[in-house]
């Protein structure tokens, strides 16, 4: 179990990291907000940086981790050249952002959401180019490597399962905005602020809603990385609902209150669960029928 060790490692050493470059960064955005050249970031509260921080400590810890793995067989265990990565991507984004769309188009018609009289131009340029990014690394991450490495340690399905529950945590740790709004930031507000991060998990609400469907994502992206074993169908199927996540909060304001039904957000509660079935059901029909006898199989 010393590859799953390394893992969990892996992630204190991200928080660790994310705890200490978080008070720097506040500061450095603070900076440059108060002289007018980037206002928002002198706005943006200190959270906010402890977020970004953790996705770049993330980031710069990824090359040594990579390094400090024996690499060997990382890339055949569950990568191959993809003859048709095109079809698989494109798949992948049309059938996520449908759904997501039809869940949107749903939640406003039971007026969970009220679609905005103005419309964003500006801010849904940037989202195309937000859910490409973070599709990518994600997917490299998670399926590339901590799913290959977790199939050292065990079956594809003990592998599958293990990455998918780490993947809905660290998407689940998040802090909650106002925990520091009458504090001044310090060298070690980072780890002040860590603890709060688990807040979500004390929420039933949330836990069920939001934590479940995480999870049921990363099931589906796992399934869909080891079915074709290739990361262009996840990396399609990531970005379709990044993507439309995004583009419907900014075409779309949030009503009503929050049940274990609809959440706060579009991606959390039962019936969002309902669409992660629908979707995990066409990628299983795709990689069935269309992948053919090129998928793996799970014994």
């Amino acid at each position: 179990m010393k590859e799953i060790s390394k893992i969990l490692l892996y992630l204190i050493g991200t928080l660790l990291l994310g705890a200490v470059l978080a008070p720097p960064l506040y500061w450095l955005g603070h900076a440059v907000g108060s002289d007018r050249f980037l206002p928002f970031l002198d706005e943006t509260p200190f959270q906010r940086y402890f977020n970004r921080a953790m996705l770049i400590a993330a980031v710069g810890l990824l090359y040594p981790f990579i390094k400090w793995l024996d690499p060997r067989d990382l890339r055949s265990a569950t990568m191959r050249r993809d003859p048709h990565r095109w079809r698989n991507l494109c798949f992948g984004l049309a059938v996520s952002v449908a759904l997501m769309a039809i869940l949107g188009t749903i939640l406003v018609a039971m007026d969970y959401y009220k679609i905005k009289d103005e419309f964003p131009w500006r801010k849904i340029r940037k989202v195309p180019l937000t859910a490409a990014g973070a599709s990518i690394a994600e997917e490299f991450l998670f399926r590339g490597v901590i799913l290959a490495l977790a199939l050292r340690a065990g079956s594809k399905w003990m592998a599958l399962t293990f990455t998918a529950a780490l993947y809905s945590i660290v998407h689940f740790l998040k802090s909650r905005d106002g925990v520091f709004a009458d504090r001044a930031v310090h060298w070690l507000s980072g780890f002040e602020l860590l603890p709060h991060s688990f807040w979500q998990f004390q929420d039933p609400l949330l836990l069920v809603g939001g934590f479940t469907t995480l999870f049921a994502l990363g099931l589906i992206l796992g399934y869909a990385a080891l079915a074709t074993r290739s990361l262009w169908l996840p990396i399609g199927l990531h970005a379709g609902m990044i993507l439309g996540k995004f583009e419907f909060t900014k075409i779309a304001n949030r009503r009503g209150e929050p049940s274990v039904w609809i959440g706060d957000h579009l991606e959390v509660g039962l019936v969002a669960l309902a669409m992660m079935v629908v979707l995990g059901t066409l990628v299983w029909l795709w990689c069935r029928y269309v992948v053919g006898r090129e998928a793996t199989t799970f014994d």
